[in-house]
């Protein structure tokens, strides 16, 4: 036994036993708020990059041409933290649709473009598509499957309480009419 071993209620344990015991969990809600914030940050990267990246004028006017090129290489390294949080299919949903509505609403407050109610619906739709995406992938978490009638792994019993694996009477010597195989007179 060494100096660092500790007895407690009869039972010896190190202290690296006691620290591995007495870690705190990852605090997953400030991981995904902060993957969030990644993805809103790479959002207003990106359409801070493309307002002047249409002020470069392709590329001939070195500022905006030099902030363009600084901004999308900014946006591609938050969105790559805000993948490593959110997964692919949220991530690039909110990025691609929440960077398109921005730039939309952004040319109607400074009056390059026209508001319409099809153009403040659909950005109104776009931005409620953004918000239940992750809803459905918490609902799926939370436990609520959908059920996979006949299309259980091998091994298990589906739905109906049969193996998978082995035949059942109506998969068994029997094929569909009309294919000329089988046990019928097809």
């Amino acid at each position: 036994m060494t100096i660092t071993d500790i007895t407690c209620g009869g039972a010896t344990h190190s202290s690296a036993t006691r620290g591995a015991r007495h870690k705190k969990k990852p605090d997953h809600t400030r991981r995904t708020s902060m993957t969030w914030l990644a993805l809103l940050a790479a959002i207003a990267c990106d359409v801070a990059a493309t307002y002047a990246l249409a002020a470069s004028h392709g590329f001939r006017n070195l500022m905006p041409s030099m902030l363009a090129v600084v901004g999308f290489l900014l946006t591609t390294y938050l969105f790559a933290i805000a993948l490593t949080g959110l997964g692919p299919s949220i991530s690039y949903a909110a990025f691609g649709a929440l960077g398109t509505a921005s730039v939309a609403v952004i040319g109607i407050a400074m009056g390059a473009e026209t508001a319409n109610w099809i153009k403040i619906g659909s950005l109104t739709l776009i931005i409620i598509g953004v918000a239940l995406l992750p809803l459905a992938d918490r609902r799926d978490a939370v436990g609520h499957h959908r059920a996979d009638y006949g299309q259980g792994d091998r091994g298990q019993a589906d739905h109906r309480g049969v193996d998978p694996g082995q035949p059942t009477p109506e998969r068994a010597g029997s094929a569909r009419p009309g294919t000329g195989t089988g046990t019928g007179t097809g």
